[in-house]
C-alpha cells in the first residue's frame, strides 16, 4: 500500500544498508582482536580511519577503558588522543583533555546548577549568528543554546569586553554537547581560559591582542619570509585575516563539520601557541597560489576560503612539524617571558646587584679562562665595561628586554610589517650547534665581549650590512633556487610548499625536525632588528631570529659562553 515503503507488497522488506546479522558478525570479529591491533590496521588518512569499523571499534574500546578509570589515566588518555580521537567518544575525550575530572557528575546534574545563574548582563551579546547553514544549530533550539552558552560565559566572566567570535567558538561546543548543557558550559569555559583568554579580557588598548597578531606575523616571516613579504607588499596585514582565525580557533572559516572537529582535536591537546602555527602553515600550504596574486581584493578573497584548499590532517601535521622544530621562546608571548627570566635572576641574587649580574654563582672560572684566555677578574672587568648599566636596568626585578614591546623603537614605521621573531638566551644555548650567530655591534664592542663562535657583521652608515658571512647563507633551506654566493641571493623560490611535501612524503628530513637558525645579536641601540629584517626580506633567508636583550641578556644569563678577542 502507498506509504509503507519496503513493507508494501506483502513480501520480505528490503534491507537498507547492512543487516543486523552482518553487524553482529563484524562485532564478533572485532571483539576477538586486541586493542594494539588498531596500530597495525590504522589507515593513513584520518577520515578513512573514521570509516573503518574495526579500527573505530578497537579505538573506542581502548578509550572506554581509559575513561572509566579517569582521572588516574589522564596521561594515557592524552597520549592516545594525540594519535586520533574517535568521533563517538569525542565529547568525553575533549572534556578529559581540558582537565574536567567530574564528567559523570556533570552529566547527572545537568540542569540544577543553572537555576541560580544571573544572566542579566547578557544584553552585551551582539545579535549575530555564525552557522546559518548548519542543520542542527540553525534551528530555534540550536540558536537558543548557542546564545545561552555565550550569555552564561559573559555572566561568569564580567571582565570580558571583546565579544566578537564568542558565538563562533560556542557553535562546535553546542553541536558536540547538544543534550548536556552543563558539560558544554564547562568545556566552553576551559577553552576560553586555556586558549583564548588574551583576546576577550577587558583592555582599553587591546595590547595582548595586538602582540599576539604581531607574533603571528613574526612566525610567518620565520617560516616563509618570501610569502610574508609578498603579502605585506600587496597590503595584506596579519590583523585583517589572522585575528578572526585566532579568536575563533578557525571556527569562523572552517565549516562546522568533521574537519573542524579534527582540527580542534589537535588544538585542545596543544599549548595555546599552536593556533599560531596552524595559521602560518595554512598560508604556507597555499603559497603557490598566493605568490601569483598581486591584487589585494583577490588575496583577501582567496585567504577567506583558504581552508577549503588544504587537507586538515596534513595541516595539523605541518603545524606539529614547525612547532617541534622551533625553539619555544620564539612563539612565546612577551608577557609570559618576564616571570621566567625574573625568577632566573632572583635565584642568583646577592647583596651586590652588579655581582649577580656580572659574576653569577653558576659561572665556571676554569671555563671562562679556557674560552677567553683571560683570568677571571680581567674577564669580569671587560664584561662590566661593555655592559650599559645592566644593574640599573634591573630595577624592580625586570630587565629592559622584558619590556621591549613598550619601547617606541619597537613600533617604528619600518618595522610595522616586518618584526623579526626573538629567541631567549636559554634557547640559544640549547640550539647552539644549529645556529649561526651574527653580531652587529661596533667592532670594538665585539672585540671586547661576544658570544663564542659569533661572526661580526659591519653595518654601514646607510644601515645596510657590509658583509654577510657565507655560513649564514649556507643555512638557506634546500629547495631555494638561484645564486647563493655571499651577498647575492635570488628572489626566485619554488612555488610549492616544502613543508607539505615533507609531510606527504612520509620521511621528514633532519633539517626540518629541528630548524637551523640565524641569530642576530645587537646592543642597546638594537639595530639588529633592521639587519634581521634585511636578511628575511631582501635575502629571503628563513629561520632568522634576534636574540632578545642582545649582549645584555648574554651578560646576565649566558656569561660563561662569552669570549674576548
Amino acid at each position: 500500500r502507498p506509504g509503507l515503503g519496503p513493507w508494501a507488497g506483502g513480501g520480505a522488506p528490503r534491507v537498507l544498508g547492512l543487516g543486523l546479522s552482518v553487524l553482529a558478525q563484524a562485532v564478533q570479529e572485532a571483539e576477538r582482536l586486541p586493542n594494539d591491533y588498531a596500530g597495525e590496521i590504522r589507515p593513513s588518512c584520518v577520515l578513512r580511519r573514521q570509516r573503518s569499523f574495526v579500527y573505530q571499534w578497537l579505538r573506542c574500546r581502548r578509550f572506554s577503558g581509559l575513561l572509566a578509570r579517569f582521572p588516574k589515566t589522564k596521561q594515557h588518555v592524552l597520549k592516545a588522543a594525540n594519535i586520533d580521537v574517535p568521533p563517538l567518544l569525542r565529547p568525553a575525550i575533549w572534556a578529559a583533555s581540558l582537565g574536567i575530572d567530574n564528567i559523570a557528575e556533570l552529566a547527572a546534574d545537568e540542569h540544577m546548577w543553572m537555576l541560580g545563574l544571573d544572566i542579566s548582563g547578557a544584553d552585551r551579546l551582539e545579535a549575530q549568528f555564525c552557522y546559518p547553514y548548519n542543520d542542527l544549530l540553525n534551528t530555534p533550539q540550536g540558536r537558543r543554546k548557542v546564545r545561552r552558552l555565550v550569555e552564561m560565559a559573559l555572566a561568569v566572566n564580567p571582565s570580558y569586553s571583546y565579544m566578537r567570535g564568542l558565538d563562533a567558538v560556542a557553535g562546535p561546543v553546542v553541536a558536540l554537547y547538544f543534550n548536556n548543557e552543563q558539560l558544554a558550559f564547562e568545556v566552553f569555559q576551559r577553552i576560553l581560559r586555556n586558549q583564548l583568554q588574551q583576546y576577550f579580557l577587558d583592555s582599553s588598548d587591546a595590547t595582548a591582542m595586538h602582540h599576539t597578531v604581531q607574533l603571528f606575523g613574526s612566525l610567518l616571516y620565520f617560516v616563509d619570509p618570501s610569502l610574508a613579504g609578498h603579502l605585506a607588499d600587496v597590503g595584506m596585514e596579519p590583523m585583517t585575516y589572522a585575528l578572526p582565525w585566532l579568536v575563533t580557533l578557525y571556527a569562523h572559516v572552517f565549516p562546522l563539520d568533521e574537519p573542524l572537529f579534527v582540527l580542534w582535536d589537535a588544538l585542545l591537546l596543544q599549548p595555546p601557541q599552536f593556533s599560531l602555527f596552524i595559521g602560518v602553515v595554512l598560508l604556507h600550504a597555499c603559497r603557490r597560489a598566493l605568490l601569483r596574486m598581486h591584487d589585494l581584493s583577490q588575496v583577501q578573497s582567496f585567504i577567506a576560503c583558504a581552508c577549503h584548499a588544504v587537507d586538515v590532517q596534513t595541516l595539523v601535521e605541518m603545524a606539529m612539524l614547525v612547532q617541534q622544530g622551533t625553539p619555544v621562546s620564539i612563539a612565546a608571548p612577551q608577557a609570559s617571558r618576564a616571570a621566567v627570566w625574573t625568577s632566573n635572576v632572583s635565584s642568583k641574587a646577592s647583596n651586590d646587584p652588579a655581582t649577580h649580574v656580572f659574576i653569577g654563582d653558576d659561572d665556571d672560572e676554569d671555563a671562562v679562562e679556557s674560552r677567553c684566555g683571560l683570568d677571571f677578574e680581567e674577564f669580569a672587568v671587560r664584561r662590566r665595561r661593555h655592559s650599559v648599566d645592566i644593574a640599573g636596568a634591573l630595577g624592580g626585578g625586570t630587565r629592559w628586554w622584558e619590556r621591549v614591546h613598550e619601547d617606541p623603537k619597537y613600533r617604528t614605521e619600518y618595522l610595522v610589517g616586518v618584526r623579526p621573531p626573538t629567541i631567549s638566551v636559554g634557547d640559544l644555548l640549547e640550539w647552539q650547534t644549529r645556529c649561526v650567530v651574527l653580531d652587529v655591534r661596533p667592532a670594538e664592542e665585539f672585540a671586547g665581549c661576544h658570544f663564542v663562535g659569533a661572526h661580526h657583521v659591519v653595518i654601514r652608515e646607510d644601515g645596510m650590512p657590509g658583509n654577510v658571512p657565507p655560513q649564514a647563507l649556507e643555512l638557506q633551506e634546500p629547495g631555494v633556487e638561484g645564486d647563493t654566493a655571499v651577498g647575492v641571493v635570488s628572489t626566485i623560490e619554488p612555488t610549492g610548499p616544502w613543508l607539505e611535501a615533507a609531510v606527504t612524503a612520509g620521511s621528514i628530513p633532519e633539517h626540518l625536525r629541528a630548524f637551523r637558525l640565524i641569530v642576530v645579536v645587537d646592543g642597546r641601540e638594537r639595530n639588529g632588528m633592521e639587519f634581521a629584517a634585511h636578511l628575511m626580506v631582501d635575502l629571503q633567508l628563513r629561520h632568522v631570529v634576534c636574540l632578545l636583550g642582545g649582549i645584555d641578556a648574554l651578560l646576565a644569563d649566558g656569561a660563561s659562553h662569552l669570549a674576548s678577542t
